[in-house]
């Protein structure tokens, strides 16, 4: 299980440092929520949206366009218009190509 770590602790033979994410086995990683030095976190995954030029996204409905922009972690409010989604869209693709998010 995939945990990040609070407090810093020992951990079988291993020193970890808050802030740290570290993987752990299920039930250890239990005991240590339980103790509150780690929390549970989701396993990362890598979204890419194929996209080949701007008027790609364009061409999308809004209802493909709120759900890319769900893919990549963007939350819609339902008054954006498809140029604020895909405005939304372009910058997060942006940012993950230059290395700003994780």
């Amino acid at each position: 299980m995939l945990v990040k770590v609070l407090r810093s602790t020992v951990y079988p033979g291993k020193r970890l440092t808050a802030g740290e994410e570290v993987e752990v086995p299920k039930e250890e990683a239990k005991t240590l929520i339980s103790m509150g030095k780690v929390v549970e976190i989701e396993e990362k995954t890598d979204v890419t949206i194929e996209v080949d030029d701007e008027e790609s996204l364009e061409k999308m409905s809004k209802a493909d366009l709120v759900e890319a922009a769900a893919d990549l972690g963007i939350e819609v409010p339902s008054s954006w218009t498809k140029a604020q989604i895909i405005e939304a869209i372009d910058a997060e693709m942006k940012a993950a190509e230059e290395g700003d998010i994780e």
